[in-house]
């Protein structure tokens, strides 16, 4: 979750009743029209009794802090409220839960389920407003007051290292299976900047392709995924784009075009099919998600989602879809889709602000 996608989201509200579509992640409360139910999936009302999946916790970024649903939960079992300005979060392997603040550089680590704070990361903090954890179990927080990513071993306070060069508005950051660094920088029409496997030396600077990025992705080839919102006139977006790299690459292998619109979400299930959250643009657009197999660059499936445009998604550790959306009308709300979007499990409404939404171990 990036300080651009944060600072956007607080102030779409207005900018939604002159029907404009802010380039964020994170958007206003919104529960108004239904969410249509697609081909052979359950009503809106569906509580998936019994479904089974391993224990898990989603936390959804909320205006002021954050909510925390128990598997199969459509209310939150509790929320804290974080003072400052919490921009980012994230989960760890053993299911800890961090949150970044973005106003009082640092970031806030709980217990899986849990609202006390259990310890702070402010060395080396300097506005955290995006987080990613590599598979060796290291914390990587992007700053974008200090213009760096710091990383963290496992449970330490102190950063192993500071990447620095060519960092100027980090809003979102990636890492694939090799520990390469990717950081999508927000200046102008966008940037991606590439480090070393487990170092601090700039490799490459991805510009070709890129169109006011928004979102990274890494898939199981470590192929690099950039969300491109594209260029905003008259409340809509030309030009959105999901585009596709080699590790090391700085032009596109390919571009999907076909089924995006202001892609604001990228996730990855287990075939390695690629999902795009599509908020669309104008006072009165309806959101999307849009499936792609591995290799494609048109959809296989697109889920209409209604009044609700999504903003934010991740897959839980049964391979549940977590989807946290904005409105048009009023409030959010959390939708909930099993494996393969095959059943849609529940609907939480009434979610005030939600900017992002991770599912974790339990």
């Amino acid at each position: 979750m990036s300080l651009f996608a944060t600072v956007a989201a607080r102030s779409r509200r207005t900018r939604r009743a002159a029907g404009v579509l802010v380039c964020a992640l994170a958007l206003l409360p919104g529960c108004a029209a239904p969410l249509p139910s697609p081909p052979g999936a359950a009503p809106r009302s569906f509580a998936a009794a019994g479904a089974k999946a391993p224990p898990a916790f989603a936390y959804v970024l909320i205006d002021g802090g954050f909510q925390i649903f128990a598997a199969g939960s459509r209310k939150p079992l509790r929320g804290s409220i974080v003072p400052g300005l919490a921009a980012a979060i994230g989960c760890d392997a053993s299911g800890d839960f961090y949150v970044g603040n973005l106003t009082l550089n640092y970031v806030g680590v709980y217990a899986p389920g849990g609202t006390p704070v259990l310890r702070t990361i402010s060395r080396g903090t300097g506005g955290p407003v995006a987080l990613a954890f590599d598979r060796t179990g290291n914390l990587y927080v992007a700053n974008r007051g200090a213009q760096t990513v710091s990383v963290y071993a496992p449970g330490a306070a102190s950063p192993l290292r500071i990447v620095k060069d060519g960092i100027r508005q980090p809003s979102a950051i990636a890492i694939d299976a090799k520990g390469r660094l990717y950081v999508l920088d927000a200046v102008r029409t966008g940037f991606v900047t590439a480090y070393a496997p487990n170092g601090v030396r700039l490799q490459t600077t991805v510009r070709a392709g890129i169109n006011h990025p928004y979102a990274l992705a890494i898939d199981a080839r470590d192929d690099l995924y950039v969300a491109n919102l594209g260029r905003r006139a008259n409340g809509a977006f030309a030009g959105s784009s999901i585009a596709i790299y080699a590790p090391r690459g700085t032009s596109p292998l390919r571009t999907i075009r076909a089924g995006i619109s202001a892609p604001e979400a990228l996730a990855f299930d287990h075939r390695g099919s690629l999902y795009v959250a599509n908020a669309a643009a104008g006072a009165n657009a309806n959101g999307w998600i849009t499936v792609y197999a591995a290799g494609a660059v048109t959809p296989s499936k697109t889920i209409p989602t209604g009044g609700d445009l999504p903003v934010s998604m991740a897959f839980g550790p049964g391979g549940n879809l977590y989807v946290v959306n904005a409105n048009n009308a009023g409030p959010g709300s959390m939708t909930v889709y099993g494996p393969l979007l095959r059943r849609l499990f529940r609907t939480t409404d009434g979610i005030d602000g939600p900017l992002s939404v991770r599912a974790c171990k339990a």
